[in-house]
């Protein structure tokens, strides 16, 4: 399903240890004062990691998470021993937020040949988590949340680079 309001403004993957696996930011907020001109809003991995990282020890694996951080609204649960972290401008709400990151684990689960998703498997297949990202969220837009056309889109980009 392609989703056409709101915005994605970031997604982390981080260690429990508090180390930014990947993180891509696509602002939020989009213009000033009816100016017409977009500003973009550079949100830091810190900012999502330290507003949520007290809580990471009492969270039960797979369990999701919600927080408020300034105008952003942070989903994030505990998945082994990484933590994933989805952040909105309000628009997109919990349930979208969430089968987002379901999405994304599912698919990356797949394109890992259902190797266990550890840190050290995000270290060692980071272009392949960098890819189900951008193939799921396109500048801050939900795209896809199919596992399935997910898994298909980046096999295509995959085999069209030329890369094992």
């Amino acid at each position: 399903s392609v989703m056409s309001t709101g915005r994605v403004c970031s997604f982390t993957v981080a260690s429990v240890s508090g180390q930014p696996l990947l993180h891509e930011s696509w602002g939020g907020l989009g213009n000033t004062a009816g100016s017409g001109e977009s500003v973009e809003l550079n949100i830091k991995p810190s900012k999502i990691l330290d507003a949520t990282k007290t809580d990471w020890p009492l969270a039960a694996s797979e369990d999701f998470q919600f927080t408020s951080i300034d105008s952003m609204f942070c989903i994030w649960h505990r998945l082994n021993d990484t933590v994933w972290l989805i952040t909105s401008d309000g628009e997109y709400d919990e349930t979208i937020l969430m089968e987002t990151v379901q999405s994304i684990e599912e698919a990356l689960q797949r394109m890992l040949k259902n190797k266990p998703i550890s840190e050290a498997a995000l270290l060692e297949s980071y272009s392949k988590l960098a890819l189900v990202v951008d193939e799921v969220i396109n500048q801050g837009v939900i795209e896809h949340t199919n596992p399935d056309a997910i898994v298909a889109g980046c096999r295509m980009k995959w085999t069209s680079d030329d890369k094992d």
